[in-house]
Formats: C-alpha cells, sequence, structure tokens
C-alpha cells in the first residue's frame, strides 16, 4: 500500500496538491485528508479545476461523488470566512452600555433607519428596558427576544453574558443580526426566523425591506390578497414559546430568564403561546403594548388579566425612572389612555 504524506508547504498546497494527484490518482482518502488539512489555503476558485483533474486521472464514479461533496464543504467554508471578514470590516455605529461597547452595521438600510430613529439624540433608547436586563440579566442566563429587528437587546444580552434568541420573521433583518453578532463577538446570540405567535403553521409578511414597525399581517382581514402566488409577500413559519422552549429534550436548560415582546399587535397572540411559561412563574416578561394594534387581531387588553392575574405577578412600568410598580389593573387602564389619545 502506498502512503501519501500529506504535510504540504504552506506557501504552496494547491501546487503540492495537484503534484500529489497526478502521482497518486487513485487515493480517495488522501485527497479528502489533504483538502481537510489545507482547505483554508486552497484558493476555492481552483478547487472544481482540480476536481476535473481528478476525473481525467482517476475515471472512478464514487471518488468523483466523495470529492464533489468535500469541495463544496470546503467552498462553503471559504464563503463563510469571506462574509465575516467583509462584516468585521463595515463600517458601523457603537454605543456604551453598563460599560460595555456594542456595534451596528451601518451600511445596510434597515439598521441604518434604526440607528437614526433609535440610536442618535435620545441615548440610551429603551432606557427602562436596557436598565431591567442590567439588573436581571446574568451570565448563562437565557434570553428570548421577540421582535429583534436588528438585535439591539439581544447584543445588549450576550453583552452581559447571557445567551440570546434573536427571534425575528423578516428575513432581511435575520441577515443584520448575524452581521451584528460577528462584529460583537457575539457567540452565544442564535437568530430564529420565525414569528411568534399562538399556534404553529405558516403566516405572511410582506416584503419591506427590514423596516420597523413592520408586522406579520397573515391573518388581517385587510391583507386578503397575501396569496402564495403573490411574489411581494414571504410566507413564514409561526410557532409558541411554549413549543420552542419547553416542548424539547433539553429540560430547563432552555427555560428562558427574560422574555421580551414587541410584535406590533400580536402581543397577546405570542403570550396565549406561552401559558406553561407564564404557568411556572420564573420567566420574566418584557411587553410592549401596542392597544390599537391588539384589536386587529381580535384582542383585548383586558385579557392579559387571564395570564398574570395571579398573585405571583409583579407588574412593572419600565417607561417610568427608575421603574414602577403597579397594579395590573391600572397598567391595562394607562396602556388604553395612551392608546386613545
Amino acid at each position: 500500500m502506498t502512503r501519501l504524506d500529506t504535510h504540504l508547504p504552506v506557501r504552496t498546497p494547491f501546487d503540492t496538491l495537484r503534484r500529489k494527484l497526478v502521482e497518486h490518482p487513485t487515493l480517495a482518502q488522501a485527497y479528502h485528508q489533504i483538502a481537510a488539512d489545507h482547505a483554508g489555503a486552497i484558493p476555492a476558485d481552483r478547487l472544481r479545476p482540480l476536481l476535473r483533474r481528478v476525473a481525467v486521472l482517476a475515471r472512478d464514479a464514487p471518488l468523483l461523488r466523495e470529492m464533489d461533496g468535500a469541495f463544496e464543504r470546503v467552498e462553503a467554508a471559504h464563503a463563510s470566512r469571506i462574509w465575516v471578514h467583509r462584516a468585521a470590516s463595515a463600517p458601523t455605529h457603537a454605543v456604551r452600555i453598563a460599560g460595555r461597547t456594542i456595534r451596528f452595521v451601518t451600511d445596510d438600510p434597515a439598521t441604518g433607519r434604526f440607528i437614526k430613529v433609535n440610536l442618535i439624540g435620545q441615548w440610551p433608547y429603551e432606557a427602562g428596558v436596557v436598565r431591567y436586563l442590567v439588573n436581571h440579566l446574568r451570565r448563562d442566563d437565557l434570553f428570548v427576544d421577540v421582535g429583534a429587528h436588528a438585535g439591539y437587546f439581544s447584543l445588549i444580552a450576550t453583552a452581559l453574558g447571557a445567551v440570546a434568541y434573536a427571534v425575528e420573521p423578516q428575513r432581511d433583518l435575520i441577515r443584520v443580526i448575524e452581521r451584528n453578532a460577528v462584529i460583537n463577538g457575539a457567540d452565544r446570540l442564535h437568530p430564529l426566523a420565525l414569528a411568534v405567535s399562538d399556534r404553529e403553521g405558516l403566516t405572511s409578511m410582506s416584503r419591506f425591506g427590514g423596516s420597523p414597525g413592520v408586522q406579520v399581517h397573515g391573518e388581517l382581514s385587510q391583507v386578503g390578497r397575501a396569496t402564495p402566488q403573490n411574489r411581494h409577500v414571504d410566507w413564514i413559519p409561526t410557532a409558541r414559546l411554549d413549543r420552542l422552549f419547553l416542548g424539547n429534550d433539553l429540560g430547563d436548560r432552555l427555560l428562558p430568564r427574560i422574555v421580551k415582546i414587541d410584535v406590533e399587535g400580536m402581543e397577546l397572540r405570542a403570550l396565549t403561546g406561552a401559558r406553561d411559561l407564564i404557568a411556572r412563574n420564573q420567566t420574566g416578561f418584557v411587553v410592549e403594548l401596542h392597544p390599537r394594534l391588539i384589536a386587529g387581531f381580535d384582542g383585548e387588553l383586558e385579557d392579559l388579566g387571564r395570564l398574570f392575574g395571579g398573585e405571583d405577578w409583579r407588574v412593572l412600568d419600565l417607561t417610568r425612572d427608575p421603574p414602577t410598580p403597579v397594579a395590573l389593573a391600572g397598567a391595562i387602564a394607562r396602556a388604553k389612555g395612551s392608546a386613545g389619545a
């Protein structure tokens, strides 16, 4: 049996590999080993020509299939490295939170709008929520950011040492969240491309290019033309929070410490899908209420009483400084009054 040394010179791995292929054209395992050991040093655009050379020399269909799969993985890894490098070198806007610097890419229209509206001239944005996260999130806690947009709260959570699931239905924003995670080294931030509701299925969303305030509208009567044939509509999965974080084999390892919900009117649907989480009384919920929009989803603010009406729950108004304990009925009345103003 011929032994093939897979140690290649650093400067010329491709040329050395090509020479060894000529000398030993049928050693499939050697091809795999060399590709695995030196994938980063072989130009991705030269992998396919290399495969054609193997085809001429080896004339082995199973081998070619194996090599093709290996090269696909190498090409994917190469493309990922290019993407990470570009994200890391993008222009950014930096903010300071609890002594930590968080950066956002500014070359994306969605993030640019978010920064212009929320992070310039009125800092800190959502100060009450930020203060709540700083005071209540601890290292290794699980934070669920429902309606994550560009990942603002998710990045704050990971900067505090928590693990964050950034739940966002807009596909353009998933890429933004991933880029913001890269430039902040937020390996504990996990984007989830879906909408949270009280049921599993599919719903629709117009393609607005990652705009703040866009809502999932598949069940709204005024959008009856949202059919699968409409190319201006994306169809996205919906899931219940109970199913995501309790209906799995990980037990309490995926039990959220805090769930933040800002879903433009679907907050009652999202909370209804979290009944079991609420019943456990181990998760804090930070909910932005949209009374006018809730009505569009056949909900009423009074429904909050059915979900959080027990004595175990304490309600805080995070719009006040410092956050102020309030009665649930009073919070509902105030929210309805603000909506009618």
